[in-house]
């Protein structure tokens, strides 16, 4: 057997780099070459298990470190807690970096400690630093390119800022321009700065400074460094961009001003042509000695440059689109005119409100509707209604818009008007409503049914008077099927008896379904009739897509099925079969219900069909990385002390309630899941916006009624179906 050099074992034994063939993470990543290295660590070419080619970039700060196979040590006992401290701001900045998704920053997917050291595995960007195009192809560094590759990175450096973080090693070489021509940030030196904050010698020399490009406050170890620091830095490298030269250091500038002598440092402004006017101007500005002296944000320095608004750095989640224009309501006679409303008042269904806008609005509307409903109550009759809608088939409403009246707080009313004779109401029989624990199909006393609605006054021939209360004169059209398929029962025969005065109706069977001319008519205020009818009400999101997770470099959702509430939000372009999502809103999402409770948590619920976030993409798993605006629609849940639930959706812009489910023990007459909701006939509240279903209930509840009545959808047909409200016992 030959002999071992043992110089030679030695050298294979410490070495820097890890060797082609490594594995990582029990396999997960394998090294294929050597990128290049810092003082702070080294950076490898790799593949991940599904053969994608990714960065690894491993903690090695090589000045007090070492390693032996694949193991990383401290050089010294001296030097063993210092390096423990780099390793943990190591995993510190990737956790960091991870939340910065932006197109123009490197992604940051994965973070883990090996080899008694720390990795982590960032984007791969196909392409070039900025520093090599300088040296080898300043040609095709034209002011239009240059112009826009500073705009975009003013936009992640903005973004960086805004997030509370400083990049502190911006430079050329630390600026990667893909193949699409896509300027990419790397590199930070966050970490770093922060390790050097430690003390000692061995550490002192991974203080992040570079002569040229370094403003002088990172030559002072502990000074204070700003977002105008990060700004000088930039400045600095598209001077060179510019100029082709490196400006001159900013530790001789500052020596030369302390001494008088004139700054060395060259503007830039009117030496090149072919730039915007104040571009060149604004990176002097950047690049001045003195902090107090510079652009003081990279917000600033945009608005200095004009920028068109889709490069202005906005937070997409706290915008919302605005609302179509909508033709202008006509004229009313001056008499008649409604009182004015403020411009600064959005009506009720407006999207710019919050959840308690909408409450006090509410509440406005519930207290004129309970003051009408109680004139009305005492026995004053109103004019006659309008023609009820012909029976067959409508189409579905394109948009159902808010009555005049609902915007200075109350339900449009008809005015009251003279009877058209003499009478003097009889006292009605109590109705039996459901009480609050559960919906009772209980029959009214005295009637000879015992299923159906309970408490529904079976409906008397028409009069020629109109008779009085909430839903006076309405004339419903038949009532369609629940639902295609099941048989129609025919409606119970009504047995004679006494009209009642105050509805005239017959008090007879309860749940006989209104159908022909026959019209349901409403019961007196009950004082029993709780105020507070609303069980639980939620937002919810509605993903417009559904996704499986994948692994690119990590695991993320992949859409595999685009749903029909995609198309409803121009935003949702980009939307297809194929796209994977990596992060919303900075945040990495490993799958479907990731992604939906990062939408959910920044949700505004202010009234909106949508919710827009911020989300970062690839097309496809070698395309590069995109940020675009994912709208996703949003829902009104609500479920009732009686057991109905709705749901209000607007996936097109218009809001639309339908009915989700209603108890077995409602009968005929009354609401079934499917229904989707026109109006409220009694108080007169079209069911519109997010908010309506509710705001129509707390107003009958308001006002004592003890029997809702709406105006619905069924099967492509408008019914009329009844729902009772919960009474205490």
């Amino acid at each position: 057997m030959a002999k071992v050099n043992p110089v030679q074992e030695s050298e294979e034994q410490f070495v820097d780099e890890l060797k082609p063939g490594s594995k990582l993470l029990h396999g997960q990543y394998t090294i294929e070459r050597f990128l290049n290295a810092g003082g702070f660590g080294i950076t490898y070419l790799a593949r991940n298990s599904l053969d994608r080619v990714v960065v690894i970039k491993e903690c090695f700060p090589g000045n007090f470190c070492r390693r032996t196979q694949n193991i990383v040590t401290a050089r010294s006992r001296a030097h063993e807690a210092q390096f423990a401290h780099i390793v943990r701001l190591f995993v510190q900045e990737a956790k960091s970096l991870s939340r910065l998704v932006h197109p123009n920053i490197v992604g940051v997917h994965q973070v883990f400690e090996e080899n008694d050291t720390a990795y982590m595995a960032i984007d791969y960007v196909d392409g070039r630093d900025l520093l090599a195009i300088i040296e080898t192809d300043r040609a095709s560094l034209t002011p239009a390119f240059v112009v826009t590759i500073l705009r975009k990175l003013l936009g992640a450096v903005a973004f960086i800022h805004d997030n509370g973080m400083l990049h502190r090693d911006i430079s050329p070489d630390n600026i990667l321009i893909s193949r699409s021509g896509e300027p990419i940030l790397i590199d930070f030196g966050a970490a770093r700065q922060q390790a050097t904050k430690v003390g000692g010698k061995a550490l002192s020399a991974l203080r992040v400074v570079k002569d040229g490009y370094s403003p002088q406050e990172f030559y002072v170890a502990g000074s204070n460094q700003t977002g105008s620091s990060d700004l000088y830095a930039l400045a600095a490298t598209f001077h060179h961009v510019i100029s082709g030269e490196v400006p001159p250091s900013s530790q001789s500038r500052l020596v030369a001003i302390a001494e008088g002598s004139p700054d060395p440092y060259k503007p830039l402004a009117g030496r090149f042509s072919g730039y915007p006017p104040g571009f060149l101007a604004a990176i002097d500005k950047a690049m001045n000695i003195l902090p107090k002296d510079r652009l003081p944000s990279a917000h600033a320095w945009l608005e200095l440059l004009a920028p068109r608004p889709e490069l202005r750095v906005v937070h997409a989640a706290s915008e919302r689109p605005a609302a179509a224009p909508q033709p202008a309501p006509p004229e009313p006679p001056a008499a008649e005119a409604p009182a004015a409303v403020p411009a600064s008042a959005p009506p009720v269904a407006a999207a710019g409100g919050r959840s308690r806008g909408l409450r006090l609005i509410a509440l406005a509307a519930v207290v004129l509707a309970g003051t009408a409903l109680a004139f009305l109550g005492a026995g004053a009759p109103r004019d006659a209604a309008a023609p009820a809608p012909e029976a067959g088939s409508r189409a579905l409403p394109q948009a159902v818009g808010p009555a005049p009246a609902r915007l200075t707080g109350g339900p449009a009313m008809p005015a009251p008007a003279a009877p058209a004779q003499a009478a003097t109401p009889a006292a009605p029989a109590a109705l039996p409503l459901p009480a609050r624990a559960e919906v009772r199909s209980e029959a009214a006393a005295g009637s000879g049914a015992a299923g159906g609605v309970a408490g529904l006054v079976a409906p008397a021939p028409r009069s020629p008077s109109p008779p009085a209360g909430p839903a006076a004169g309405l004339e419903p059209a038949p009532v369609a099927p629940a639902a295609a398929g099941t048989p129609e029962t025919p409606p119970a025969t009504v047995p004679a008896a006494a009209p009642d005065a105050v509805t005239g109706a017959a008090a007879g069977t309860a749940g006989v379904a209104p159908s022909g001319a026959d019209a349901p008519r409403a019961a007196a205020a009950d004082p029993a009739v709780l105020p507070d009818q609303v069980a639980a009400a939620a937002w919810n999101v509605a993903l417009p897509f559904r996704a499986e997770t994948t692994s690119v470099g990590g695991r993320f959702p992949a859409i595999v099925e685009v749903l029909p509430g995609a198309a409803g939000h121009p935003a949702n372009g980009w939307i297809a079969e194929g796209v994977t999502i990596l992060a919303v809103e900075g945040a990495w999402v490993g799958d479907e219900a990731a992604l939906r409770a990062e939408v959910e948590a920044r949700a505004a619920n202010d009234g909106a069909s949508h919710t827009l976030a911020t989300a970062r993409i690839r097309r496809t798993p070698t395309a590069d990385l995109e940020e675009v605006t994912l709208a996703v629609p949003m829902a009104r849940d609500v479920t009732l002390l009686n057991g109905v639930r709705t749901r209000a959706t607007a996936p097109d812009g218009t809001w639309r309630t339908e009915v989700v489910a209603v108890p077995a023990s409602m009968g005929e007459g009354a609401l079934a899941a499917g229904d989707v909701l026109v109006a409220e006939t009694g108080s007169g509240a079209a069911i519109d916006g997010s908010a309506g279903f509710e705001t129509a209930i707390s107003m009958l509840a308001a006002a004592g009624m003890p029997l809702a009545t709406f105006r619905v959808l069924r099967a492509g047909r408008e019914v009329t179906a009844v729902m009772p409200l919960v009474r205490s016992n």
